[in-house]
């Protein structure tokens, strides 16, 4: 349910709850007898001036999160948590759980509500100014190139989606390229959300995903069927969720794939967009540090009338930069069921991640099930392990860095390559370990335990910092003793008491560097 609440169209993107809320604040404010009227205008009405002034306050609060590579400043983006009725009005299409308007081939929250700007904050001359985005545009996106000078940003204007660069300095803007970008299934992060459709090149192109030149126009609905719409059960009861929109017809299956198949593209300043391989369906791409490779996932078909796109078929590729696969990590397929046991992406590699010390690829993966002699349910002990792999990426030829019988997660890796992180959860109890990979097997050395469900108790999680393109790294001491440890510090009232620790990784000795002076209310 939509409200209006401006004479300028701005709309709230809220349920009955909120409309209610909305009138007993109005109630509160305005003491003045309620009486029953018909407006014969037939216009909205409109709240006191009080409670509008509630939904025109800046509710942004400057985080100094998104550090630039070189360490000099930072990004704040800046978010509108309002619509316009004019851009809600616009044609959307719901396929198979993706929501998207086909108008500006774009997802529809970044056609609709947003990031409305960036500023940046330098550290050293404690100053703030603001990026020259595009008037009356979101944007989405934003990274730092490799020197920290720049940034690149998605800006979702009125009739089309471009990318853009902005000198970080003087916060101005131009266009990189006019080439319109299909921004669907992977520009769908959030503001703290490393970009999944653009990539910094060393030489200061960009990779980004784009509509195909030679797409053609919109696939039309033959109004005359041709043979009866036919659904068939699986023969074996098949739990499935209800989902609000879905694909319904070798129509609908058409709109989806003409609306997310993109064309990965080379775009430089002053140049022709270069194509890179075949368009496809792409989730996402990630560049390699040395720039040589893109891991790029893809949805694949067939498609399903019972599942969201989230659930269809899915390949993860290692490209070189002709677009040619060089090496395909997984594949998982269409998985219909609801069910968790027996995922077709139980065993398949997980986290998969480019290295920061430029040692090609990491991932975490269980041991596949080996029924032992005697015994025809394969259900013995599986290892969940961290591999890696260098160029040409083989996974077959992959090596195990350690493995454990409990359950690893959050993989994390230093600068230099010499240690990783890992949590394992067992019977309940979750243990960050950190690894040294001077010996083979990696040595494992406690760093804290702790019951997740304790909320006053948590330890925090790794200090890290990313990379113009998203690649994450874990902040060491200087001398690559320690690592560091940030938490939100809840007390009893459930009130924030934000903290650093510095531990040791040798004995995993914990020392208090930060505590917030007092709780934040």
């Amino acid at each position: 349910m939509k409200v209006d609440i401006d004479p300028q169209r701005r709309c709230f993107r809220g349920s009955a709850f909120v409309v209610g809320s909305i009138l007993l604040v109005a109630i509160a404010l305005d003491s003045s007898p309620i009486r029953a009227q018909v407006d014969p205008s037939n216009d909205y009405l409109l709240p006191p001036v009080a409670v509008q002034e509630l939904f025109d306050r800046d509710k942004n609060l400057a985080e100094l999160d998104r550090i630039s590579p070189n360490g000099s400043h930072f990004l704040i983006p800046l978010s509108d948590e309002l619509s316009s009725l004019e851009l809600m009005a616009r044609r959307t299409l719901r396929l198979g759980m993706l929501e998207l308007m086909p108008e500006v081939d774009r997802e529809w929250r970044l056609a609709t509500y947003g990031i409305r700007g960036y500023d940046v904050y330098a550290l050293e001359e404690r100053r703030r100014w603001s990026i020259d985005v595009p008037e009356g545009s979101f944007v989405s996106d934003a990274i730092w190139s490799p020197d920290g000078s720049r940034l690149a940003f998605l800006a979702h204007l009125t009739e089309s989606t471009q990318v853009w660069t902005a000198d970080v300095n003087t916060g101005a803007a131009e266009l990189l390229s006019d080439a319109r970008v299909m921004a669907t299934l992977a520009a769908r992060g959030g503001a703290g959300v490393p970009s999944r459709m653009l990539q910094w090149m060393p030489d200061g192109s960009v990779l980004a995903l784009l509509v195909p030149t030679d797409r053609g126009s919109e696939p039309e609905v033959d109004p005359v069927p041709t043979g009866p719409v036919v659904r068939r059960t699986r023969e074996e009861a098949t739990p499935t969720r209800t989902l609000p929109f879905l694909l319904r017809s070798e129509y609908d299956a058409d709109l989806f794939r003409y609306y997310t198949t993109a064309q990965l593209t080379r775009l430089s300043s002053g140049q022709a967009p270069q194509p890179i391989g075949d368009p496809a369906m792409y989730l996402s791409i990630a560049l390699s540090p040395d720039g040589r490779h893109i891991l790029a996932e893809q949805l694949v078909e067939p498609f399903s009338y019972i599942v969201g796109y989230t659930s269809f078929g899915r390949n993860l590729n290692v490209l070189n930069l002709d677009g040619d696969v060089v090496s395909t990590i997984r594949q998982i397929p269409l998985y219909e069921s609801s069910g968790r046991d027996n995922r077709p992406a139980a065993n398949l590699p997980r986290e998969v991640t480019w290295r920061p010390d430029g040692r090609g690829l990491s991932w975490l993966a269980r041991t596949p099930k080996v029924a032992e002699e005697g015994d025809d349910t394969g259900d013995t002990e599986q290892q969940d392990r961290v591999m890696g792999v260098e160029a040409p990426f083989v996974v077959v030829e992959a090596k195990e860095l350690t493995s454990t019988e409990g359950r690893f997660s959050d993989l994390l890796f230093d600068a230099s390559g010499d240690h990783f992180f890992a949590e394992i959860t067992e019977d309940g109890e979750r243990t960050l370990f950190a690894y040294d990979m001077s010996v083979e097997p990696a040595a494992g050395q406690v760093l804290v335990s702790y019951d997740p469900d304790n909320v006053l108790e948590l330890p925090g999680e790794m200090l890290t910092r990313q990379d113009g393109n998203g690649i994450t790294t874990v902040v060491m001491s200087s001398n690559g003793q320690s690592a560091y440890l940030r938490g939100s510090g809840y007390g009893e009232q459930f009130t924030p008491q934000p903290f650093v620790d510095r531990v040791e990784i040798a004995n995993g000795t914990t020392c208090l560097l930060y505590t917030s002076p007092s709780p934040r209310d």
